[in-house]
């Protein structure tokens, strides 16, 4: 993923929204996330349940790498993971 500090930002938005187009674009406050930049084929899964199963979990404010990994750890657990296959057509990645 691609991040930038907002305030640091000095490309176009075509530029922002080219790179999301292969990857998302995390916009930084303070060195905090704060927004996204994703594709719309992206945000409508997400909408219609499919980004229950999705593979992006973001930490919670204040919340340590280790709480973080073992919630992850614990989603894949309970609900499986993505086809490698699924993944690289979902983000462009299939040669």
């Amino acid at each position: 993923m691609r991040t930038v500090e907002i305030n640091q930002a000095t490309g176009s938005l075509a530029e922002y929204v080219a790179d999301a187009r292969r990857e998302p674009v995390i916009l930084t406050r303070e060195g905090q996330p704060y927004a996204a930049i994703i594709t719309y084929e992206e945000l409508k899964a997400l909408q219609s349940g499919r980004g229950k199963r999705s593979p992006i979990l973001v930490p919670e404010d204040g919340e340590s790498l280790l709480s973080y990994l073992g919630r992850v750890e614990t989603k894949y657990k309970a609900e499986g993971g993505i086809p490698l296959e699924e993944v690289e057509l979902r983000y462009g990645l299939r040669r």
